[in-house]
């Protein structure tokens, strides 16, 4: 009967061993699954944030090429709008009547430029009178103006004037300056007929 005993205590001592290591393997299995589950839910939600993420910033540049879109069709190629006043200041004897000091201009098309006269010329009130009557001329500007000037004496007693100059620049519709213009056709190399 001790045999039986020591037999049946040793079968149960394994039953016991046995549930109770299946019983950890289905706890640790359970919380596996539910840690599981938490990294799911946590990687979702990073996905989410993510997902936001990435359209708030395609809609951001959306609108970023949208604006630069809108300011390139608004831009004006001030370079060109120079050349077009150098142009329009009177020259006497290829030389321009008038020196500008410096440019600034505004989103509005309104330009101003800080101007001196030259100090060998004889009349320098005349060349302000005579700038400003160029620039009323021009089909590129318009509402010329002086609010003031101040004058100067140079090293040698020569009067000098400078002063401020307003205009604004009228954008030209190229169709309009086709009709209103003469057009010359000019040959390149290549035998193409351009516009002058």
């Amino acid at each position: 009967m001790k045999r039986t005993s020591t037999l049946l205590i040793l079968g149960i001592l394994i039953v016991l061993v046995a549930g109770s290591y299946t019983g950890y393997l289905y706890w640790k299995q359970s919380s596996i699954a539910e840690e599981l589950k938490r990294v799911e839910g946590n990687l979702a939600e990073y996905q989410n944030k993510m997902l936001q993420f990435e359209s708030k910033e395609i809609l951001e540049a959306i609108n970023a090429k949208k604006t630069l879109a809108d300011l390139e069709g608004d831009m004006i190629e001030w370079s060109k709008v120079i050349k077009k006043i150098r142009k329009t200041i009177p020259k006497e004897d290829g030389m321009a009547i008038v020196e500008v000091l410096s440019y600034s201009g505004s989103a509005s098309n309104e330009i101003s430029m800080n101007v001196k006269t030259y100090p060998d010329r004889g009349e320098p009130y005349f060349d302000i009178a005579d700038l400003i009557k160029a620039f009323d001329e021009s089909t590129s500007f318009e509402g010329g103006f002086v609010p003031s000037i101040s004058s100067g004496i140079d090293e040698e007693g020569n009067e000098i004037l400078t002063f401020l100059f307003g205009a604004e620049f009228v954008e030209e519709d190229p169709f309009e300056l086709l009709e209103s213009a003469d057009v010359e056709e000019e040959m390149t190399d290549e035998g193409e007929a351009v516009l002058r």
